[in-house]
């Protein structure tokens, strides 16, 4: 079973120079239109406006630069924004599946314990591809990459609104199911477990579909009972690990 990986860290290094960049041609063309605003208003002729270009007090120079200064910061700040933004959502998804990644589930889990309360519900589902590795040896890692893709459409295709969906290991997933309950999880789980076992997934360079089965372990927020979202994921883990005995299994902790 593969191990943990590292999830993608934003390369903040490497934006800054183009933020530069937006920030001078943001300056220099609002301060030519300050500019240009302000000859038009104070002349109508062109050949009027250049000799009169050279006669604006200092003040009216100094204006059209802060001017210009202010409105190229606030586009570039505008598009530092989405920068990050997009940066921010390219560290917390999964580069193979589109799915969240490692961080992803780690900080979407927290939000969750802090929302959830006796009367809304916190279960989580962990897991794990029975005997992937057959399928890489069998039809390649090309395939096996577009296998998995496969695979975590099913996964998010059947998550609620509410859901977040994380690979967390090669073969291994985690499902955080708000306001679920741990038999609405069990349920949820098992119609994943009978959709994979269920599903021809197609493989590349016209080799055989291939068959999949999942184990799923499943377990509900307690805190009395469990101290950590580490603590959490180990008991859902562990009740997969009961379920992988047998394979095509889900356990509830």
């Amino acid at each position: 079973m593969a191990g943990k990986f590292s999830f993608l860290k934003p390369d903040f290094k490497s934006v800054i120079p183009e933020i530069w960049k937006d920030i001078f041609k943001s300056t220099v063309l609002a301060g030519l239109g300050a500019l240009g605003l302000l000859l038009i208003k104070q002349v109508p002729v062109v050949g009027t406006a250049l000799q009169k270009l050279y006669a604006l007090p200092l003040y009216a120079w100094i204006l059209v630069f802060v001017v210009g200064l202010l409105i190229g910061f606030w586009v570039a700040s505008a598009i530092l924004r989405t920068k990050l933004r997009a940066l921010d959502q390219l560290a917390e998804t999964d580069a193979l599946t589109g799915l969240g990644n490692l961080r992803k589930q780690n900080v979407s889990l927290k939000k969750a314990i802090h929302a959830a309360s006796p009367e809304e519900h916190l279960s989580i589902i962990y897991i794990d591809i029975d005997n992937f590795k057959s399928v890489n040896d069998a039809a390649g890692h090309d395939s096996g990459d577009y296998v998995m893709k496969q695979f975590a459409e099913i996964l998010n295709q059947n998550r609620k609104v509410t859901d977040v969906v994380c690979r967390c290991g090669g073969d291994e997933f985690l499902v955080i199911a708000p306001r679920t309950p741990a038999p609405g999880a069990l349920i949820y789980a098992d119609r994943l477990r009978k959709e994979v076992a269920s599903t021809p997934f197609k493989t590349l360079n016209q080799r055989p579909d291939v068959s999949l089965t999942l184990s799923a372990g499943v377990a509900e927020w307690k805190p009395s009972a469990i101290e950590s979202p580490d603590a959490f994921i180990k008991h859902a883990e562990s009740a997969m690990r009961r379920a992988k005995d047998r394979r095509n299994r889900v356990e509830a902790t």
